[in-house]
């Protein structure tokens, strides 16, 4: 061997090992973000429990995926406010998120039509690149 090619072993090896210190020192500060949680109300009554379920299922998703650093409480429609006033309590901030048709809101956001599955609208091809 030359003694360039040791040379750059050397100082690539000690690169690398600097690299691989920084990450292991730097990983508690990506583990100590805070917990994420937010309140999903739905525009489903309890009783439709299909539809309820879907949105738990989602939260249960997303708290699993998270380690549990992220969870979404789901509310059914009417437990926290009318099923048809969480479009306008999330665009206010009073909870971070809510799960509806979207076409119940078209009134209020023509532009939300673009985002829902109805009749003559975006077929899924059209979502996709969307």
């Amino acid at each position: 061997m030359t003694t360039e090619r040791r040379r750059f072993l050397v100082t690539a090896s000690g690169a690398l090992t600097t690299i691989a210190a920084a990450a292991i020192v730097d990983a508690p500060n990506v583990i100590a973000q805070p917990k994420v949680q937010w309140r999903m109300s739905t525009a489903y009554p309890p009783v439709l429990d299909q539809l309820l379920g879907s949105a738990q299922g989602l939260a249960k998703a997303v708290e699993e995926m998270s380690g549990g650093r992220f969870r979404i409480e789901v509310f059914p429609g009417g437990q926290i406010m009318k099923p048809f006033e969480c479009f306008e309590a999330t665009a206010q901030g009073k909870i971070q998120a809510y799960m509806g048709p979207a076409q119940w809101w078209k009134d209020k956001e023509p532009a939300i039509e673009w985002f829902a599955t109805i009749p003559f609208g975006m077929n899924p091809q059209g979502m996709a690149p969307w």
